[in-house]
């Protein structure tokens, strides 16, 4: 999804918030979902470096733009409501920026939970959209090919998201098991 971007940004904003508060609730826990932590995070940004690299290719560039202007057609049409949070969800994200450079970690914490609610209702008028088989295929290619550019700057691009897929699983089943 194209609001991906900043979605996972904000995700990775409340994963980090949820593995501190979980760690501090559960002491015995705590060395082995930090270093679960560390790893997941250490990887993350790597992965997160190449992907910015790779969207900054002229043609993946143009491809992510031509879906992404394609698909929020197409959740705008099956709900108009949507370009409303559209708008929002950019001004949050401005808000964010403003709050981040003055360091008020407690404004971005409110903002991050307004944004996690938006990006939830657009991530359900994504899924509602993209079941259309024009985009549903559009969007394969468009990974596709994303990920073919990220390995021919990393290589390992392949092994690193399997390892951070199999981290992810690890820490989902270390806050299960308290």
């Amino acid at each position: 999804m194209f609001y991906k971007k900043s979605y996972n940004f904000f995700v990775l904003i409340f994963f980090i918030f949820s593995a501190v508060v979980f760690a501090q609730k559960n002491p015995q826990q705590n060395k082995k979902v930090q270093k679960i932590y560390m790893q997941y995070r250490q990887i993350s940004q790597k992965l997160q470096s190449v992907q910015l690299q790779a969207l900054a290719d002229k043609k993946i560039k143009k491809k992510r733009d031509e879906f992404s202007k394609e698909l929020q057609s197409e959740m705008i049409k099956e709900n108009p409501s949507v370009k409303k949070e559209i708008a929002q969800e950019n001004e949050l994200r401005k808000e964010y920026k403003a709050a981040q450079a003055k360091d008020s970690k407690k404004k971005m914490t409110a903002i991050a939970q307004k944004y996690q609610g938006i990006s939830q209702d657009l991530q359900t008028a994504q899924q509602k959209a993209i079941q259309n088989p024009k985009l549903l295929k559009e969007k394969t290619n468009f990974q596709q090919e994303l990920l073919a550019k990220m390995t021919e700057i990393e290589p390992k691009t392949p092994q690193l998201m399997k390892e951070l897929r199999s981290l992810s699983q690890e820490l989902q089943q270390t806050r299960q098991q308290n």
